[in-house]
């Protein structure tokens, strides 16, 4: 597992130095306060309001890179743990990219996919896939709305099969680099999460 991890991270890796070679065919979007397009590091915390079973907390890591105009790469990491027990903990770690495109000044459609590795104290191991769809809208230069419905499978023997999810999140760029998010989710067996964080360009 460890080394297929290694593969996936560097390869990603690999795509963001292709990318800083070839500027001239990325889009880097500097005059907007999109998500897309731009190669930053983001860091979040979690909060799961899991309907009838309590609550779960998270810690993520996020870093994307433009690799060619219209089309991102990213990867991410997670940590996340059971209510007050962190021996009751889980992990996962993925890459993927999303497509995106623009209708008028201010409108992103946008999909994406992705493939990820699960561990944890709780259940096995396992792969697992996702697809999303949604748009963005850039309403002021330094703040847009995202909003996508997602679906995650694969990852059966680590119970994260067969989730259809709806987001919203809220991004404010404070200065040309530093931005603030907001994100909630919506599980289609009535959890939430709701997220706080930040992302860093450079």
């Amino acid at each position: 597992m460890k080394r297929v991890l290694i593969t996936a991270l560097a390869g990603v890796f690999a795509v963001a130095a292709y990318a800083q070679q070839s500027q001239a065919t990325v889009s880097t979007n500097n005059d907007s306060a999109s998500v897309f397009g731009k190669r930053y590091v983001g860091a979040d915390w979690t909060y799961y309001d899991i309907n009838g079973q309590g609550s779960a907390y998270q810690l993520g890591a996020t870093f994307n890179q433009p690799v060619h105009e219209n089309v991102d790469a990213y990867a991410s990491y997670s940590y996340g743990w059971v209510g007050g027990h962190t021996s009751h903990d889980s992990q996962q770690l993925s890459v993927g990219a999303n497509v995106y495109f623009d209708i008028g000044n201010n409108i992103r459609p946008f999909a994406g996919v992705g493939i990820g590795y699960a561990w944890g104290s709780e259940n096995n191991d396992d792969w697992f896939y996702t697809g999303r769809v949604g748009g963005e809208i850039t309403l002021l230069q330094n703040l847009s709305l995202l909003a996508y419905a997602a679906y995650t499978d694969g990852g059966k023997n680590y119970g994260i099969d067969d989730i259809w999810t709806a987001t919203a999140q809220a991004t404010y760029w404070l200065t040309e680099k530093l931005a603030l998010v907001g994100r909630a989710t919506y599980f289609e067996e009535g959890d939430w999460a709701y997220a706080i964080g930040a992302l860093f360009r450079f």
